[in-house]
């Protein structure tokens, strides 16, 4: 379902794509953070 909803997105632009992979690292980075927080409570 991912990757349908992304095809519908057009990618008119380097810029596009390079936004969605900083958006991708932030939401990993994201991820893992709490991972770790859920370590500490």
């Amino acid at each position: 379902m991912r990757e349908f909803a992304l095809r519908r997105v057009p990618l008119n632009t380097a810029m596009d794509i390079e936004q969605i992979n900083a958006i991708g690292s932030l939401l990993t980075d994201l991820a893992a953070r709490t991972e770790q927080l859920r370590g500490y409570l």
